[in-house]
């Protein structure tokens, strides 16, 4: 048992090193006083899910680069991590940990940090830190104005200086050389200098200090190193070559070779660039300007490079990936995609497998601040007792509550989350760490808050009792974040009505009111939604938040509503909410209930605002039904909602309709199917509705005339009742009229009948989607009686089906002759509309033999897709009314036979015109359920096949054609309202007696050669055959001889049709010819077709295709096409690009020659003799080059060419070729140009360093004059020059030992005359060697003069030191300090002068002696150490002292 003295701060503990930092940098390693208390207050996790990695994980991971070389460990890594979750103070740690050395107290804060955690791993570091050296941390970071390889070099410096061991240590950049030849510049150099800048750089605003500053140390970037490259060039006339390019790589390559690995200062190199994102930003939106060394790559590659030998470790710090911040750059200046794609090749140097988020989950954090005690956890909640009872349901709120961010998928399972969240986080209830840890509130309060929080509320709770008397944990509830962040944790808004309602709850003392109002706060701020279970509905979840029972809350919630008007429910989501901030709410609320009563008490007022309020668009119009690819839109069941007040026998007669048409002329707006949700106000209205829709329904479905054209109809009975949604419909109508009342609005508050809208919309908008997901459940509902059964039997299969089922089992049921139809809705589809029209037109003709080329525009898809799936013969669903030779005929489809018999039925032969209202009016009904298109696609082809024995006429009498009905629109319920309205047409049948006649004629027109267009021709053909077929014929000698004569016109039709399918694509296909053999032989081709189409094999009979009269205007069009063509082909064959294409094209010239020569048209072969003429011409060029090859081979040659033997070579070469061919002769004479050139340039090079070697007096001079020597010594092999070279080899050498002389001269410095002139001596030999330049004599010259005038400086020092001490002696000054003075001074004193000395220092000597005060004075000035002087001093005071008075 537990002891009940059990408090929470035996169960949990902080981490008692922890501190609050608040704004960690990188750059306070190490010398800052904060780095060891940062390194100690590093909160450490340890606690991975998914890919993203914990900090103790990534501390191994480095570790692990460092110690192993392998492919599966990377040492290029980033670390990806919002704002405020410690990536600088990580790097600080690591900074620390492999910078500072063992035992040092960074790295056992750090030691001691991990082991809080994970002290298995503790001992791994310890481990890995003994017998190694520290790692030289590179430190880099984003949003910097210097460039990359600049901050490389600084950084690489700075960590050099602050290391003991290599403070003096010099990397050796080119930045030290070239200062010393800026700072060597004369005055003169330097106006040159500046002259250059303002002309060459003026947009750089430099002059020679402002460019000589870029190479200070406390300055250096290589952003200047050209420019500096040119102004030396242009002063001195010699190209510096200042070391290597600036290159990250070769540095750090460079520094680990010098400074890290066994026996040298470092281990190896730690490079951590915080802000990573922001450099990569800063680098895209310049890369390709100023980045063409590619510093980034160059770093990697250097960190790349040293992984084998396990010296070097890049760690960058981001904020989003890398890739993703480049990408963004790039778009925002307008980059195109190739330098995008360069600039991510690069960022591939970060492999993916390098790159994780970094793991610290607020959860995690403070897991690893708090820690518990085991023993007392585990004591405290044994299994199935109270607390551990209490540890499930927690668990379970999590999950509840925060169902996205908890998930197994993250890796929260249940024991995760207990783990976790309910012991890790101990005494915090589990659902206050996730609303702590959740985006939802994290918006306001950074990570550090929140630890601020939990270390406040452990000093707060830690000696409260651990178990409450139930024997349940005592937690801390999430109210307390209210409590102790405040306005901090939510919106301004919603904090100021939380505190104006509190402030008005307050007087009243209701029990518990404040913590309930906090939870609802809490609630709100956190997006809560109410579930399906006691703990997860509205009172239970502020029971978990509160921690009061659940009947406490309920009371106070109602206490706080329905009796003080304080808070306002929500009906339809049974929540609670405050009003709006400074209204009170509750008058408003008050009025609109009056209101309410009084449009209750009013019934036709009532039923107007039910009828306006149910129209509103968020309440369910239309429910699609699909069957058979019908169009949804089309085929939508519309929905009725009826309140209790509105449902009747007769209103349900009233808005259950069929198609049929108005007296308006229009269709009525009837839908295909219904749906009608009674919507009850009470559990009686629930009742009423079960116990009288099925009887209702029957009863209104009397007033159709045939109970086979009723459509579906389906009633979804309600489950509950519909209160808060009629409320809030109906106080929304109360509302809008109160609004008409402005002095009533101002009483009451603008701002709060505002608010009152809002809630009230909200409201609304809740119950509306509650009710459309009431409507899709079906949970019960009613058909008409007849229709039951099938639909039953289609719903078998279904355990639990939703309305879209009961609807299509419905409209299968109903619709059982329904022909199947493109899947378009043609109300919204313009395009299935244009395909409609299309194919009626056709129909009604009786061919679709054009329908390919109409249709071949790209647009017109849907116009081929009805065709092939609907109308052609082929498809088993397509309704085959066009034969395979594209000829309209009866349709083979059952269910479009069905249609097509009552309309052949309707319309008998011989009868009287017939009014076609009534029969295309049932094929709107079910069973059939054709639309206007289809409709129309069905008439069309009952038209198109019996055309030629139907009349349509008017209700007039007056006769129609199909253009009379079908006009210039594609909307044909528009078009069916106009045939069965304003012209009401009228159709008949001829019948066989009168067909006798027409047959006699057309026998007796045949027998001469008239001729017929094609539609004569069709629809006497059609004649024919009918009278042919005819069985109650009484002439069978004339119905033999129709059918011969049908014969013979349908041969001729046939050649008619054929010409025309022929000549018309030939005649189009004009414009698509292309300009190369096929083209200009298809051209031959058609200018033969055009001339004579019968020789082609198209003859005509007497049917006279259109197409014929185009033939005149073709044959135009086709020679010139071909004219066009055969220039452009023959002109491509003579422009050959090379004398290998010569034959080939000879060959096809020659082959174009014979095809137009049939033809014999002289023009043609014309245009292909010239083509020949300029091919021969060609060919003489190419012939020649080919006869320069040797030349054009020393051409190149010339191009490479990199002596200046090889100069001299190719020249007399030059003068001497005799090429062949004029672009030779040009080559020749531009190469000569530019061999000539860079021959004079060598040539005055070597005789420009024959003047620099007689200036050779200074070291850097000489070293440079050396450099450039040696880059250019193979570039004269082989030519007299090179001795010239040698020989300038040796003054160099011979200068630098001159130097060497000069500067063991200068480094003389005498102390005595006689010393000076032994020095003046060896100026004066040194300046007599042979070997000297004058420029090297005038130098020793200058600097012996300069000695001289400094010792004659000396010598005129000395004489006046001697004048003032014999002045000082006369005036009687002590003796032994002008005594001291003399022996120390007068060094240099001239000869002449010494006999003066000499007698001065005798009376001086002399005055000492006879005074014994002197004596002493002078014996203490002969000590030379000060601190022998102080100790003597102290001697002599004891002395005074010991003496008596």
């Amino acid at each position: 048992m537990v002891a009940t003295s059990t408090t929470i701060g035996d169960v949990t503990v902080p981490n008692p090193e922890f501190r609050f930092v608040y704004d960690v940098r990188l750059d306070q390693y190490p010398d800052h006083s904060d780095n060891l208390a940062l390194a100690k207050a590093y909160q450490w996790t340890n606690q991975q899910i998914g890919r993203e990695l914990p900090s103790v994980q990534v501390l191994v991971s480095l570790c692990d680069a460092f110690e192993f070389e392998s492919k599966e460990i990377e040492n290029r890594r980033v670390l990806q991590a919002t704002y405020g979750h410690g990536k600088s103070h990580l790097a600080l740690a690591l900074a620390n940990f492999f910078g500072q050395p063992t035992g040092s107290p960074e790295v056992e804060a750090i030691l001691c940090g991990v082991d809080h955690v994970a002290p298995g791993i503790a001992q791994r570091l310890r481990n890995f830190k003994e017998n190694r050296a520290p790692y030289l941390i590179l430190r880099l970071a984003g949003g910097e104005t210097d460039s990359l390889s600049a901050a490389v070099v600084r950084g690489l410096e700075t960590a050099l200086e602050e290391n003991p061991a290599t403070k003096d240590a010099e990397l050796g950049l080119w930045f030290d050389e070239a200062l010393a030849v800026l700072n060597s510049f004369s005055p003169e150099e330097r106006a040159l200098t500046n002259a250059y800048l303002d002309a060459y750089a003026a947009d750089l605003n430099l002059d020679f200090g402002a460019l000589r500053a870029t190479l200070d140390v406390q300055h250096r970037d290589g952003r200047h190193r050209q420019l500096i490259h040119k102004v030396v060039q242009h002063v001195r006339k010699v190209y510096p070559h200042f070391d290597a390019a600036l290159s990250p790589r070769d540095l750090l390559l460079k520094t680990a070779a010098k400074f890290c690995g066994p026996d040298k200062p470092f281990a190896g190199i730690l490079v951590l660039f915080d802000e990573f994102a922001a450099f990569v930003e800063a680098y895209a939106k310049q890369y390709g300007l100023h980045t063409e060394s590619l510093p980034l790559q160059s770093l990697l590659d250097g960190v790349s490079a040293l992984r084998q030998s396990k010296q070097a470790v890049f760690l960058a710090f981001a904020q989003q990936d890398p890739d993703d911040v480049a990408e963004l750059a790039m778009q925002e200046r307008g980059t195109v995609q190739a330098s995008l794609n360069d600039l991510k090749k690069e960022l591939t140097r970060l492999p993916n497998e390098g790159r994780n988020p970094l793991y610290s989950p607020m959860e995690a954090v403070l897991d690893a601040y708090l820690k518990q005690d085991v023993a007392v956890w585990d004591a405290l909640t044994p299994d199935d007792s109270p607390a551990d009872n209490d540890v499930i349901d927690a668990v379970d709120s999590v999950r509840n509550f925060f169902p996205l961010r908890y998930t197994d998928a993250a890796g929260w399972t249940l024991d995760q989350i207990r783990v976790t969240l309910a012991y890790g986080c101990h005494p915090l209830h589990p659902l206050t760490t996730a609303l702590l840890c959740s985006a939802t509130l994290r918006a306001g309060t950074a990570a550090r808050t929140v630890l601020s929080f939990v270390k406040d509320t452990m000093q707060h709770y830690g000696s409260r009792p651990a178990l409450a008397s139930d024997g349940r944990l005592c937690w801390v509830r999430p109210v307390e974040l209210v409590k102790y962040y405040q306005h901090q944790l939510v919106s301004d808004d919603a904090w100021k009505r939380y505190e104006d309602t509190l402030r008005k709850v307050t007087p009243a003392n209701i029990p518990d009111a404040e913590a309930i109002l906090q939870g609802m706060l809490l609630y709100e701020s956190a997006g809560f939604r109410p579930g399906d279970t006691s703990t997860t509905e509205y009172p239970g979840a502020l029971a978990i938040l509160t921690g009061l029972p659940r009947p406490a809350v309920e009371r106070t919630l109602d206490t706080l509503c329905e009796v003080g008007g304080y808070i306002e429910k929500d009906a339809v989501s049974e929540t609670y909410r405050f009003w709006a901030a400074g209204q009170d709410g509750s008058k408003v609320k008050q009025t609109l209930l009056d209101n309410l009563a009084q449009l209750k008490r009013n019934s036709s007022a009532l039923q107007a605002a039910l009828k306006a309020g149910l129209s509103r668009a968020e309440l369910p119009q239309w429910e699609e039904a699909g069957f058979l690819n019908t169009p949804g839109g089309e085929w939508a069941a519309r929905v009725i909602l009826l309140p209790r007040e509105q449902w009747s026998v007769a209103q349900l007669t009233e808005v259950l309709k069929a198609q049929n048409l108005e007296a308006n002329g229009r269709l009525t707006d009837a839908a295909r199917g219904y749906v009608l949700l009674p919507l009850a106000a009470s559990d009686a209205d629930v009742q009423h509705y079960r116990q009288h829709a099925a009887q209702d329904l029957e009863q209104a479905l009397n007033a159709f005339s045939e109970r086979q054209r009723i459509p579906p109809v389906v009633i979804v009975l309600p489950k509950k009742p519909h209160e808060a949604l009629l409320n809030n419909l109906l106080e929304l109508h109360v509302l809008d009229e109160l609004m008409q009342q402005p002095n009533l609005v101002r009483n009451l508050g603008e701002e709060a009948v505002k608010q009152r809208r809002v809630a009230l919309n909200a409201n609304f908008q809740s119950a509306a989607q509650a009710l459309k997901e009431e409507l899709n459940q079906a949970a019960e509902w009613v058909v008409p009686a007849q229709q039951r059964p099938g639909i039953e039997d289609r719903l078998r299969a279904k355990k639990s089906p939703r309305l879209n089922h009961i609807l299509e089992a419905s409209y299968e049921t109903v619709y059982y002759r329904f022909a199947p139809f493109l899947g378009d809705s043609p109300v919204r589809q313009h395009s299935i509309r244009t395909a409609v029209g299309m194919a009626a037109v056709r129909l009604y003709k009786g061919s679709f033999l054009d329908w390919d080329e109409a249709t071949r525009p790209s647009n017109l898809g849907r116009a081929r897709d009805l065709y092939s799936k609907v109308l052609r013969e082929g498809p088993a669903a397509s309704w085959k009314v066009v034969d395979t030779s594209a000829r309209v005929m009866a349709p083979k489809l059952p269910q479009v036979k069905h249609a097509w018999d009552l309309l052949d039925q309707a319309v008998p032969a011989g009868a009287e015109p017939v009014r076609l209202r009534s029969v295309l009016l049932q094929l709107l009904n079910p069973p059939f359920g054709y639309d206007p298109y289809s409709l129309g696609l069905l008439f069309a082809t009952w038209y198109g096949v019996n055309r030629h024995q139907l009349t349509v006429i008017s209700g007039k009498g007056q006769k129609l054609e199909p253009k009379d009905w079908l006009g210039n629109t594609n909307d044909f319920r528009q078009i069916l309202e106009h045939m069965l309205h304003a012209l009401d047409i009228r159709v008949s049948r001829r019948d066989a007696a009168g067909s006798e006649s027409r047959a006699q004629d057309l026998v007796t027109r045949l027998r001469f050669h008239d001729a017929m267009t094609v539609e004569e021709a069709e629809k006497a053909l059609a004649d024919l055959r009918d009278f042919a077929a005819a069985p109650d014929a009484t002439k069978p000698q004339l119905q033999d001889e129709a059918l011969e004569a049908a014969k013979q016109l349908e041969f001729e039709l046939k050649q008619a049709i054929e010409f025309e399918q022929k000549i018309e694509p030939a005649y189009e296909s004009l414009d698509t010819t292309t300009a190369n053999f096929n083209g200009i032989r298809s051209l031959i081709g058609l200018q033969s077709l055009f001339a004579n189409p019968t020789q082609a094999g198209f003859p005509l009979g007497r049917v006279v295709p259109p197409a014929q009269a185009i033939l005149p205007l073709a044959q135009r069009k086709v020679s010139s096409k071909l004219r066009q063509h055969l220039t452009e082909v023959s002109t491509n064959l003579a422009n050959i690009s090379s004398i290998k294409g010569y034959d080939l094209s000879k060959q096809g010239l020659a082959t174009l020659l014979n095809l137009v020569a049939p033809l014999g048209e002289p023009d043609l072969e014309r245009r292909i003799k010239d083509a020949e003429q300029q091919l021969e011409e060609k060919h003489a060029t190419y012939s020649q080059l080919e006869q320069d090859a040797p030349i054009r081979e020393k051409l190149t040659e010339a191009k490479r060419a990199a002596t200046l033997a090889d100069l001299r070579e190719l020249l007399a070469y030059f003068s001497t070729a005799e090429p062949q061919a004029d672009v030779t002769r040009t080559a020749i004479t531009e190469a000569v140009d530019k061999l000539t050139s860079r021959q004079h340039e060598s040539e005055q090079w070597v005789v420009a360093m024959q003047v620099r070697a007689a200036t050779l007096t200074d070291a850097q001079v000489i070293k440079s004059f050396e450099k450039a020597l040696d880059q250019r010594t193979n570039e004269f092999k082989g030519t007299p020059e090179a001795e010239v070279l040698d020989q300038l080899q040796k003054q160099a050498e011979l200068a630098t030992r001159f130097v060497k002389d000069l500067d063991e001269l200068r480094g003389q410095k005498p102390k005595t005359a006689e010393a000076l002139r032994k020095v003046l001596k060896d100026y004066t030999s040194l300046a007599a060697k042979a070997s000297n330049t004058p420029a090297q004599i005038e130098r020793v010259q200058q600097e012996r003069a300069r000695l001289e005038e400094r010792f004659e400086e000396q010598r005129r020092a000395a004489s006046a030191k001697l004048a003032e001490l014999t002045q000082r002696n006369n005036s009687g000054e002590g003796a032994a300090l002008l005594l001291a003075e003399l022996e120390r001074k007068l060094d240099f004193l001239p000869d002449e002068e010494k006999a003066a000395r000499d007698t001065l220092e005798k009376a001086l000597q002399r005055r000492v002696t006879q005074d014994k005060a002197s004596f002493a004075e002078k014996a203490f000035l002969d000590i030379d150490n000060r601190s022998e002087q102080k100790a003597l001093l102290a001697r002599l005071q004891q002395l005074i002292e010991l003496q008596p008075a």
